[in-house]
This record gives C-alpha cells, structure tokens and sequence, in this order.
C-alpha cells in the first residue's frame, strides 16, 4: 500500500524542532542528533574527546587515541537517567517527569607492542598496535511529555472530519477512525463531514517515550613514533524506539431532533503508538599529532550512518458519551488499526571533528572539539524504488529547510591530589534548521571526578541537557494546528569502574 496516510499519522509524533507534515524527515532528524559514546570521565568533560586519546571513549570516538595505550584496560559504564519536561498549551503549563536506568558504555582496549630489532630506535617507526571492542549508547530516547489546555480554536473531532473527507466515497469503513467518530456523535455528514463538538474542548496528552541508539564499534589504533596516532574503525549500529500516546479531549455535544434540543458530555481518547527498529553501520578515521608533550591536535571523520529501518504504526479511539436525557450512557470504540510494517532507508550527515588539548602534567589539562554537520545532507530512500516518491516530499523539506551546524565542546581537568582529578565541561549543538522561529541549540553542561589506585579507577560524571520543541497532538487540512512547546531537561549520572591489565 501506500505510505502517505501513515506519514501524516507519523508526523504527529514530532517532538524535535517544529511542528510539520513531514514525518519522515523528523525520524531522519530524531536518529542524525547523537553523541559518541563515551566513559564518565570523557562526559564530564563536555564529550570533548577528538585530541585525547588514552580512554576507552576513543572506541567510539576518535580512534586515533587507542594508539596512546601502553596497557590493555576494561571499562564498564552505567548510567541513571532522569527527564523532565515543562510543557505550554494555550497557556497553560504542565511539568512532566520520568527516570531509567541502564549500560551506557562497556568495552576493553588490547595493547600490543610491535616488536623491534635490537638496537633499533625505539622512538620512530611502529611502535604499537592497539585494538578495541564496545558497545556505546549514542542517544536516550526516553521521556515523558505532558500537556493540558483549553481549546479555543478547534476540536480533534475537525481532526476526525478531514480522515472522513478525505476517505474515498461516503460510506466509511466500519471499525475506522472517522466511523467511529461518526457513530459517537463527535462528526456528521452533511455533503461533507464537519465536527459538531461545541466550542472551548478541554485537551491534554500524555506521550511517553522509550529506547536508544547504540554502536558496537571495532577500532585500531596505531602508535608511530610516540608522536603520530592514526585510527580506524567500524560500527554496527542499532536503533530501537517507541513512543505511546494517549490524547484526551472533554466537551460537551448539542443536538436537535424531533424530540427537542439537548445536550451531552463526551471524553475522547485518541491512542497511537510508533515503533521503529533499525541496524547500520559506519566507519570513522582519525589522527592524533602530539608535537610536544604539552599538545595534542586531533581529527577525525565519520561517515554517514547507513540505516534500514523498520516502522510500525497503530491507533484507535473510545468516546465516552453522558448525561444524554434521551440516551443511557454509552461508548464506542474503534478497531485498533494495525498499518503494515513500513521499511525505509536512511542516510545521516557525516561528522568532521577537529580538536585541541593542552595539558600540564602536574596541572591537568584544557580540551576543545569543533564539529561541523550538515543535516541537509540526511537522505531519506525505499528499498523499492516504486514507492520513492513516498518520501521524497521529505526529500525536498530535508534539503530546503534543514542546514550545516557546528557543535562546540569544551571541557578540563584538574589534579585535586596525586590520584584524585576534579574535570568539568560544556557543550552546544547547533540549531539543524534554517529560519527557525524556536532556539534549536542543545546546551549540555558536565561536571564529575577521578580516583586511581594503581590498575583501578573510578570516574563519576553529572550532565545537564537542555533543549526545546514543539508539537502539535493532530494536524488539520486548515493548517490551523494546536501546538504544545516544550522545555526537555535530561540531567544523567554516569559511574565508570575501569581496570588496566
């Protein structure tokens, strides 16, 4: 079948960036907006991590730094999530809150020291070839959104009209959408189908969010002369995500018939859920150059992400009818429509990094990245070729609205004590859109600490994640949508336990 009824039903689900009818390009935006994966210690400072090198994150990162390993190390990193989510809707706010726990970060380095013929300067050439393995989770999609107001512009029953209007023929098919917002009073068919809510509807919804992105990477890095690292490595990729909405508007219902003029309340919910599960890979380059032990500079290119990606959409509504003078109580419920899977390739933009470290060995050190996307690039293609115009409406909006952005990270450490470090950052993601009437920007703040023993170590880091969207809980062939803003706030803390052997 074709996809466009399910692609307008999707583009309801936006949360980042603006309200609008492409749903595609919002998913393509949703899985393009990701960290590297990374260690406490590297989150806390900012996720600047492209000069670095020496710490686990360079699995994931910038793999040129494995080459800085002199011992092989494992490292596994957990991470406790809160979200919470301060929501506007024809003036009204709503705050919202939801926690998780889970694996943000395991993996192990293997040092190997090349072998050199005695007598041979052991300060140029090949020195080592390290190896890494782990699994690294780039992005949580887990929130809870929550919103409530009066409307006093529309009603979801306009909602339910235009799915009747633009259905083909009058006779609506039994169990639908729109029949069963006909058969609930909440629409009626004159010529055409119109709502026939009376004005002001009271709305809420609540919209939780599940899932993550996650890499398992395969990384080398090389060590030649203790002063140029070079890097490669290949990542399989996951994306596993959800989101259940439940919409709930009140009001009340007027009739006239032979029987007189009456009135009755109704409550109607309005369920979705979305599901997309997907696998890809990548490949990431880099290089470190260590001039002097006080310096390092860094760079490191991945490629696209290169998805397929499986959909699924369903939805349903009950209508609660009372105090009907006439009528007993009653409700109608439509079938829970199931839409056939929908499968999709997706290709992300590129990441180029560059980076700088200054470091004091008895001091600490000061570590920046740039990094330079361009979200216009994301493509969105069909496995069958003859469906492609499905998504090339989004094709269009991706390429016209969406632009180049640069991401700045920043972060340092300091010695508090011969095995205690005491490390702080900042970071901001540029705005992915052109023109945008909201501040897009992500700003992230980092703080946390160290302690070695010898082989072990410890490392805790704190991060606060700020960004805004909106949404709107259903769009109308007018074009005069309800739309809900939103403040997300994720604050997470991270705790790396790390053994050299």
């Amino acid at each position: 079948m074709k996809h466009t009824y399910i692609i307008l039903l999707i583009a309801l689900l936006a949360i980042k960036g603006e309200s609008y009818a492409q749903g595609y390009a919002t998913d393509a935006l949703r899985f393009s907006q990701y960290e590297f994966g990374s260690t406490a210690r590297i989150k806390a400072l900012g996720n600047a991590q492209t000069a670095m090198g020496g710490d686990l994150s360079s699995i994931s990162g910038n793999p040129a730094g494995l080459g800085l390993y002199t011992k092989s190390e494992f490292a596994f990193t957990p991470e406790l999530m809160n979200y919470n989510t301060t929501s506007r809707y024809f003036n009204q706010s709503t705050d919202a809150s939801r926690g998780q726990v889970g694996i943000s970060n395991v993996g192990a380095v293997f040092a190997i020291k090349l072998n050199k013929v005695k007598g041979q300067d052991l300060k140029k050439g090949a020195l080592a070839l390290n190896f890494g393995i782990g699994y690294s989770k780039t992005s949580n999609f887990g929130n809870k959104i929550m919103f409530s107001g009066v409307n006093n512009q529309n009603s979801i029953a306009n909602f339910y009209a235009d799915l009747g209007n633009n259905s083909k023929g009058t006779n609506l098919a039994a169990g639908s959408i729109p029949d069963a917002a006909y058969e609930s009073q909440l629409i009626n068919y004159n010529n055409t189908y119109t709502a026939i809510t009376n004005p002001n509807p009271t709305q809420e919804e609540t919209i939780i969010r599940k899932g993550s992105q996650s890499e398992f990477n395969l990384a080398a890095g090389l060590n030649v002369g203790n002063k140029v690292y070079f890097g490669a490595a290949v990542g399989i990729l996951g994306i596993n995500y959800s989101s259940d909405n439940t919409f709930t508007e009140s009001g009340t219902l007027s009739y006239a018939d032979p029987r007189g003029n009456y009135q009755e309340n109704y409550s109607n919910n309005y369920y979705q859920r979305f599901e997309s599960k997907g696998t890809g890979v990548n490949a990431k380059f880099g290089m470190i150059f260590r001039p002097s032990k006080f310096l390092r500079l860094g760079a490191n290119i991945q490629s696209p992400n290169w998805y397929t990606i499986d959909d699924n959409y369903s939805e349903s509504i009950r209508t609660r009818l009372t105090n009907n003078p006439y009528f007993t109580d009653q409700e109608v419920k439509s079938q829970n429509q199931q839409f056939e899977t929908y499968t999709y390739n997706l290709r992300t933009p590129a990441k180029f990094s560059l980076g700088a470290a200054l470091l004091s060995g008895k001091i600490g050190f000061i570590t920046g990245d740039v990094e330079f996307v361009d979200y216009s690039s994301m493509e969105l293609s069909e496995p069958d070729s003859y469906n492609s115009g499905d998504v090339a409406e989004d094709n269009r909006f991706i390429v016209n609205n969406y632009k180049n952005a640069v991401n700045y990270k920043v972060g340092a450490e300091v010695k508090a004590g011969p095995q205690f470090m005491l490390r702080a950052g900042y970071g901001v993601t540029g705005s992915p859109m052109e023109n945008s009437v909201q501040d897009l920007e992500i700003k992230t703040y980092s703080f946390g600490g160290g302690y070695r023993a010898g082989n072990l170590s410890l490392d805790v880091a704190f991060i606060n994640n700020t960004r805004n969207s909106s949404l709107s809980p259903y769009l109308l062939d007018s074009g005069v949508n309800p739309v809900a803003t939103s403040k997300n706030v994720k604050n997470g803390v991270f705790i790396t336990i790390a053994t050299r052997f």
